[in-house]
């Protein structure tokens, strides 16, 4: 079983409410308390669609995943739901420093087994953990014929927000940067296509909400940009650091 980036979306500053019945998905996972909401759609071409809604307001207007690889090619579309699995952790554990050593993690979540209905009929899995303040997810591949030995050349997770959020970005126009230069303030759709954005990205939407999209656990996997996607508004695409690839932590 190959584990990919876990990508996590942080909400603070955010209302308690209800998912309206209009907007109720195939698949659906609430945090413990209700607050977010992670609904899941197949589309008819097989495309894995989400949405992430607080209360009443949407944090994440569509959310899709995929990746291309370099045999095989893309992996994204034509797919069909095999099984999934839901449940919720609440566990305890320690850390070493800071001003609590006893943290507590409390999460629901969604496991979503797909698999291509033509071709390779390649197998993998999104996971969804939803905690009360942010969401993270991430893609699984098992162990298969068509997918041993794999290389991923691009990662196709697509973000798209409700409206031009405020944007705070450090921006660069290649990989191999020295990672220090200043946060700058613009809006979503004012960013060039063409430039690399480094994580954490932040934002704001207009009623003051505050989101951040980060990564986390990368073992041997590229680590994370983000660029705007071109020709569509609100809209941020995830993109490979080609040049940084994180290696487990040796102590």
């Amino acid at each position: 079983m190959v584990r990919l980036r876990v990508l996590w979306i942080l909400v603070v500053f955010c209302m308690v409410g209800r998912l309206h019945a209009s907007t109720m998905p195939q698949y659906a996972v609430s945090s413990p308390l209700l607050t977010p909401t992670v609904g899941l759609t197949l589309w008819p071409d097989g495309v894995l669609h989400g949405r992430i809604i607080r209360g009443d307001r949407v944090i994440v207007k569509d959310l899709t995943f995929g990746n291309v690889f370099q045999d095989g090619g893309a992996l994204g579309s034509g797919l069909k739901i095999d099984w999934t699995r839901s449940g919720q952790v609440d566990e305890n554990y320690t850390v070493p420093a800071g001003k609590d050593t006893a943290v507590r993690n409390h999460y629901n979540y969604l496991t979503v087994n797909l698999s291509e209905t033509n071709g390779l009929k390649r197998r993998f899995a999104v996971a969804f953990r939803v905690y009360d303040d942010g969401v993270a997810f991430w893609s699984l591949f098992p162990e298969q014929p068509a997918l041993k030995d794999f290389v991923i050349t691009e990662e196709q997770t697509t973000f798209v927000f409700p409206e031009d959020h405020t944007c705070w970005a450090s921006r660069w126009d290649r990989l191999d940067n020295s990672n220090e230069t200043d946060y700058t303030t613009t809006r979503l759709n004012s960013l060039a296509p063409t430039r690399h954005i480094q994580r954490p990205v932040t934002l704001q939407r207009n009623d003051g909400m505050r989101l951040c999209l980060y990564e986390a656990n990368l073992t041997d996997y590229a680590g994370l940009y983000f660029r705007k996607v071109a020709g569509k508004d609100n809209a941020l695409q995830t993109l490979l650091d080609s040049l940084r690839i994180i290696l487990p932590d040796r102590v």
